[in-house]
Formats: C-alpha cells, sequence, structure tokens
C-alpha cells in the first residue's frame, strides 16, 4: 500500500487535528457556518441509513418479519395499540390465554412511550409486514442518530460522527438479528446511545437532567431484562469516567438516576417475577455454559469481514447463517494507521467508553446463561458501539501517513486473517471469503487515500452500502431463526378466520411444516401460529409466551409459540381426576382444529359434529353452545346453582350463586389460574386456586342464597409498583429542582466573581 505519502500535509485534517484534547461538539463548528451546513453530516447519515435499512427488501419483502417477530411481536402489537385507542389498558388478555398475561409479560413494550407510539402509528397498515419494518426503520434511525449524539459527546468531529452512525445500524447482528427476529432487542440498542449522551452531557454540564432521566425511562421500560443491564453498565461507566476524571460528586447524580431507574424498573418487572412460579422461567434460572449463541474471542476477528458467517451454535441445531460477528469492514484493517499516541493522550475523556466496551467484550465470552440473561451474543451491539465511538476519536484525530510500508503490511494481514476466518467457518463459501478480502481491502485503500473528512464518510458510506448490497445477494435472510411466512393482511386474516373458528379455539397442530408450505394458500389457510389468532379476532389456546403458564402447557403439550403434541388431541377429551367434565369442556372449547398427518384420524366425540375438512385439517365445532353465554364459568358441581355469570371487561365477572349444604362446592372458570386474582362472595375474601390445566378455581362455602361473587384480576405487586412508580416520580422532581437550584447557584456565584 505504497500509496500515501509520508509525512503531514499542514492543510490536511490530520494537520487540524493536532490538539492532544478531543474538541467539545459546541465548538467544533464554526460559528459562521450555517444551520444547513452543521446539519449536513447528520442529514447524510440518516439518509444512507435509510437507503441501508430499505436494501435487504429489494429480494425479501419480509426481511423485518421473521421469528419472534412474525410469531410473537405484531400480534402483541396489534393487540396492545387496539386496546389503547379503545382506551384501555392490556393488562390481561383472556382471548390469547398462555400469551395473553401482558403485564407479566414485561417484554411487550406497552409501558414505553416510544414503543406504543410506533404500534399506534402502525395499526392503520392492513400490511403487518410493512408496518413493522416502518417501526424498524424508525428504530434504526434512532440507532444512527444515537450513536452520532454520542460520538458528538466524546469529541469525535461531525463527520467521523456520522461515519461511525451509519455503521452501527448496518452491522450485521443489530440488522440480522435485532433488525429481522427481536424488536425489544433493537429497541434497547436504540435508546442505549441517547441516555449515554443525554447522561454524559448532563454530568459534563451542557444538557438538561429531564433528558437524561427520559433517556433511562425509556430503555428501562422495554420490559427486556438486558435494558436494565446496558442501563447499570452505561451509568457504570459514567461513575468510573467520573472517578477517572477526579469528580466523585458526580456520582450523586448517577446514583439519584439510577434509584428512579430501579423505581421504574419495579414498577415494570414486578409482575413478570411474582408470576414466574407458574411458568417455566423459573427452571432456567441458573448459571451454565453450553455455548449456545455464545461467540469465541476469535470470532471478534471476523468484524471487519462481510461475508464471515461464524460457527456459532442457535436455534434448532442450526449455526449462525448471517454476519453476526461484522460490525464494519473499516475498524480491523485501519488500526495500524491510528495515532494511538494521540487518542491515549486522552483516555481520560473515553475511559467510560472503554469500560462499557470491556464488560460488555467480557458478557460476551462468558457463559451462555446467568440467571435469567442468557445468550451472550445479545451484548454484541454494545460492544459495538463502543468500538466504533472510540474510532470515531481516532478518525477525527487523524491518521498516520509515515511507516507506509510496515503499517500496509499489518493491514493487509488483518484483512488475510479476516478472510481466513470466514473460509475455515464455511469452506464451501470460499468465494464470499475472496470476495470479502478484495472488497474491503479496496475499500480500504480508498478511506486512506482520501483527505479530508467529507470524503472519508463518503467512502464509509459507499461502503457500508456496497457491503450490504452483497451481504444481502449472499445472505438473504436469516435462517438461523424461525421462519413463518404468515398472512401480512390483518383484513384477510380476520376475514378467513374470524367467522370460521367460533368460540375458544383449541388447534392441535406442529409447527414442523416444510417451507414451500408455509404460504398464504397452503398451511395458512387452515392454521396459525404464534399470537397471529389475535389479530385475526380468533380465541385460542395457541400464543406464543415467553414465560408461559407451565400447568396449562404441560396439560396440552403446549409448546412457546403454541404448536400441541399430538397427543393433546386425546387429552381433550380425558376427564381430570375429580372432575365430572372433561378438559374441553372445562376450557369451554367451541371449536378444535386438528392437522391432518400430526394426528392419524379423528372420532367425532358426542355432541360434536365435523364442521370442516380441507387438505390440511379437520374442524370441529360443539354442536350446542356452552353455558353462561355471559361469563366464563365452565363448570360447577352439582350443589352449585349459578343464577348470573356477567362479564365486566377481561379483568372482572361477577356471579349470582346459590349452595346447598353439602361439604363440596366447586366452581371452575375458563381462566388460568395467574397471580393476581381475588375472588370474593358477599364481600368476604375467598381462596383462588389453580384446577385442571391451570384452570381458576374456587371452592365455595355451604348455604349461599343468592350470594354475589366477584372475580377480579390485578397484576401481582401492581399497588407496590404504583408506589415504586411514585417514588420515580418523587426522585425525578426532586433531582430536578435540586438540579435547578445547583445551576441557579452557578450562575450566581459566576457573576459574584466577575463583579
Amino acid at each position: 500500500m505504497g500509496f500515501v505519502k509520508q509525512g503531514t500535509d499542514p492543510a490536511s485534517p490530520e494537520a487540524e487535528a493536532s490538539t492532544s484534547h478531543p474538541v467539545p461538539p459546541e465548538a467544533s463548528s464554526a460559528p459562521h457556518r450555517s444551520w444547513p451546513r452543521r446539519m449536513l453530516p447528520a442529514s447524510l447519515m440518516l439518509v444512507v441509513t435509510a437507503i441501508g435499512v430499505v436494501i435487504p427488501l429489494r429480494g425479501n419483502w419480509s426481511f423485518y418479519n421473521w421469528d419472534d417477530t412474525a410469531g410473537a411481536a405484531i400480534g402483541v402489537w396489534h393487540r396492545v395499540a387496539e386496546q389503547y385507542l379503545a382506551g384501555t389498558i392490556p393488562m390481561l388478555q383472556l382471548d390469547m390465554w398462555r400469551g395473553g398475561n401482558f403485564t407479566a409479560e414485561a417484554a411487550t413494550g406497552m409501558w414505553n412511550p416510544v414503543m406504543v407510539a410506533l404500534m399506534i402509528a402502525i395499526h392503520p397498515v392492513d400490511d403487518l409486514s410493512l408496518g413493522i419494518t416502518i417501526a424498524k426503520g424508525a428504530l434504526l434511525l434512532l440507532v444512527a442518530l444515537g450513536v452520532y449524539l454520542l460520538a458528538r459527546e466524546y469529541g469525535a468531529g461531525p463527520w467521523a460522527s456520522a461515519a461511525v452512525g451509519v455503521a452501527m445500524p448496518l452491522s450485521g447482528y443489530t440488522l440480522f438479528m435485532d433488525g429481522t427476529s427481536w424488536v425489544n432487542g433493537l429497541a434497547i440498542t436504540a435508546f442505549t446511545p441517547w441516555l449515554w449522551w443525554a447522561a454524559r452531557r448532563h454530568l459534563e454540564g451542557r444538557g438538561q437532567l429531564w433528558v437524561s432521566l427520559v433517556a433511562g425511562g425509556l430503555l428501562v421500560s422495554t420490559g427486556n431484562p438486558y435494558g436494565l443491564l446496558v442501563f447499570g453498565l452505561v451509568i457504570g461507566a459514567l461513575g468510573v469516567e467520573s472517578l477517572v476524571k477526579r469528580r466523585p460528586r458526580r456520582l450523586v447524580t448517577l446514583g439519584g438516576q439510577t434509584i428512579v431507574a430501579l423505581a421504574i424498573a419495579a414498577f415494570i418487572y414486578l409482575p413478570f417475577l411474582l408470576t414466574a412460579p407458574v411458568g417455566h422461567r423459573t427452571a432456567r434460572a441458573s448459571v451454565h455454559n453450553n455455548e449456545f449463541f455464545s461467540p469465541g474471542l476469535s470470532d471478534l476477528m471476523g468484524m471487519s469481514t462481510p461475508g464471515f458467517e461464524p460457527y456459532i451454535a442457535m436455534f434448532g441445531g442450526k449455526t449462525m447463517s448471517f454476519p453476526g460477528l461484522y460490525i464494519a469492514w473499516f475498524l480491523l484493517p485501519v488500526l495500524p494507521w491510528i495515532r494511538w499516541r494521540r487518542l491515549g493522550s486522552t483516555w481520560r475523556e473515553w475511559s467510560g467508553v472503554a469500560v462499557l466496551g470491556a464488560v460488555s467484550l467480557l458478557i460476551v465470552l462468558g457463559p451462555s446463561q446467568v440467571w435469567m440473561f442468557r445468550w451472550p451474543a445479545r451484548l454484541l451491539p454494545f460492544l459495538a458501539m463502543a468500538l466504533l465511538v472510540i474510532f470515531a476519536l481516532a478518525m477525527t484525530n487523524g491518521f498516520h501517513r509515515d511507516a507506509v510500508r510496515r503499517r500496509s503490511v499489518v493491514t493487509a494481514c488483518l484483512i488475510l486473517f479476516g478472510g481466513w476466518l470466514a473460509y475455515s467457518d464455511r469452506p464451501h463459501q470460499s468465494t464470499w471469503a475472496v470476495a470479502s478480502v478484495v472488497g474491503v481491502a479496496a475499500l480500504t485503500v480508498a478511506f486512506l487515500l482520501v483527505r479530508t473528512r467529507a470524503l472519508r464518510f463518503g467512502v464509509v458510506a459507499v461502503g457500508a452500502i456496497g457491503v450490504l448490497l452483497v451481504q444481502t445477494y449472499w445472505m438473504p435472510v436469516n435462517r438461523s431463526v424461525a421462519y413463518y411466512n404468515f398472512p401480512t393482511s390483518a383484513a384477510g386474516l380476520q376475514e378467513n378466520f374470524g367467522s370460521r373458528y367460533e368460540g375458544l379455539t383449541v388447534q392441535v397442530a406442529t409447527e414442523k411444516i416444510p417451507w414451500q408450505e408455509r404460504t398464504e394458500d397452503g398451511a395458512w389457510q387452515d392454521l396459525l401460529f404464534g399470537n397471529m389468532y389475535a389479530v385475526a379476532g380468533v380465541e385460542s389456546t395457541t400464543a406464543y409466551s415467553g414465560i408461559g403458564f407451565r400447568t396449562h402447557d404441560q396439560t396440552l403439550c403446549l409448546a412457546y409459540n403454541g404448536w400441541m403434541c399430538a397427543a393433546a388431541w386425546e387429552t381433550l377429551w380425558e376427564v381430570p381426576e375429580g372432575e365430572t367434565a372433561p378438559y374441553a369442556d372445562l376450557l369451554r372449547v367451541e371449536t378444535v382444529v386438528v392437522q391432518k398427518g400430526h394426528v392419524a384420524s379423528v372420532d367425532v366425540p358426542p355432541g360434536w359434529e365435523l364442521a370442516e375438512e380441507t387438505d390440511v385439517v379437520w374442524v370441529l365445532r360443539r354442536a350446542d353452545p356452552p353455558p353462561f353465554q355471559d361469563g366464563r364459568v365452565s363448570s360447577v358441581t352439582d350443589e352449585v346453582d349459578v343464577v348470573e355469570d356477567v362479564m365486566d371487561g377481561p379483568r372482572a365477572e361477577r356471579l349470582v350463586v346459590s349452595t346447598s349444604d353439602a361439604a363440596e362446592h366447586t366452581v371452575t372458570f375458563s381462566r388460568l389460574a395467574w397471580p393476581g386474582y381475588t375472588i370474593t362472595v358477599d364481600g368476604s375474601e375467598l381462596e383462588p386456586r389453580s384446577g385442571p390445566a391451570g384452570l381458576l378455581q374456587v371452592d365455595l362455602p355451604a348455604n349461599l342464597d343468592r350470594a354475589e361473587v366477584s372475580v377480579s384480576f390485578e397484576p401481582p405487586g401492581w399497588r407496590i409498583g404504583m408506589a415504586a412508580l411514585g417514588v420515580a416520580g418523587i426522585g425525578a422532581a426532586s433531582m430536578l429542582v435540586a438540579d435547578a437550584w445547583l445551576r441557579r447557584r452557578g450562575r450566581t456565584t459566576g457573576a459574584a466573581d466577575a463583579s
């Protein structure tokens, strides 16, 4: 690479960055420059990012609608928006059964104002895939702008900040994993740089405390525990930075913000923690390592190789089929040219970035699971964020132009090593490895040849778009996760299923359907999985749940995304011990959909009829509707006379009953016995319990004469959570008052000193 002249051109960007300390963001733009010109780097960055967001759609319209997005998020987002628009808070959705306890699920995002705004904004869009793509595009733009502001806050120049702002949302993990599958993970990546920027800006005396508090609340309220973890990483990193810079008083502000965030977290996560004993998450709360979704140190050496698909274990016995470790093509090749001494002389300023990056690296290389935190690759975006911010500082300082031959050799070795890793993990994809080496080498040459910051950004932007074009040609989808290809028209789903599957529908089916049959005209003409029945307006036990309901799931042999084993067909017609009715009656099932091939044959039970038969399913329907059509009572013992049963929304029900003096008086409800139910009879509280298949039951006292039984649901820990939310509000208000007083005092003292 003998293309660079030795020495430094006095007119070059490197000469402009000769100061040993980063320039504050406010000082980096000359006063005479117009506002549009100052905004040019960030504006171009957003344009390039938007182009990058659209590129994967050119050959795959459902790029952003895979795995949990299709199976879980779309149904939840549709329902949350629907409920908020109707003026209700979607705490408990009875028709979604195991997937309908939204407060316990936590990760619905229903308490996050930005996510709720996106849910409501895309709700009118009939094309579900288009709607979620718009929402994810907005989050990816938030990632870009947040990283830009964060790099500027640490002293990077506008063009360097714009360069890393483009790289972050288009990096392999952010785009191909969180972007396609895990919208909550993408939301965390979007809110993290904003918190980091706002908190540091306030600590440095340049920003408002309320912005930092709002950003922290947004990060914590995603409902994903990793949001709480990353909040701790950011605040801890800023705490270390404050100590390194000998400003320990800043720890008081960081401590106050932590208390506010923890109080918000108590409101968000208490229902989840208190509901966990009936779900399946408790069994997973352990520390172990099986290398699942766990990168190795050598894998990180492929962070600048676009065609590197690391051989990392993933779901269904698959390995990573996308460039999950790729961050940016320029990170490793440019290392030999960085002015390390100049960058190191300001280490105190960016020490927090280094701390967050180092801790993220340790977690990425750590055990597969620690308590509820599993799959360490989820921390890759935050390692990438730290590396990119440091690189932006290095890019602002300029690059060496001496020892060209030696630096060129090291650069070439780094590029070749990345190509070797790509070839080693996937020898049959040698063409990709070679193309990666050639492409990165060419881009690196162009990057080092240009002499202005704006042109360097141009090289980064062209490189990012070019790399993504090639990546999405090689790897058009993330085949390491579940592929559903559900119908995308909400109106079409409602038209097809809403009138066909009446009442509670139990679907005995498996998701193990060949890809070619997963089409609107194929299997999805008669079957749905995940939370798609919620979009179709069908009450069904088929639902996606991150927590599940253990007794219910075990009885009906339900998997996380709602598919049932074949044995569930027989279970439906079994009478549980101590009961007089089969599970189908206790659940108040009105429609049963049975997948052909999954179940060999069906014998229509008494009281049922074969309502429909297709190439895919048998559809059975109850001949007569179940009793108590206005409520959810499904079974009572002989000694109970239910005079009235009326629903008052999904969380409340009222019965009028009479009982004899017999010993047993049991009422079974077609509701799961989630923690949080309160049942009273004429004002006296009774003890609810979990019955067959996890159904809510209560034992009534004898000799009741038209007594009123009230059933109500309140998320467990709700009142404590509301109190915690109050503490958060009081704490935030107190911090804002104290901050305003300190600022005014500082201005007064400054004026007195000046006089």
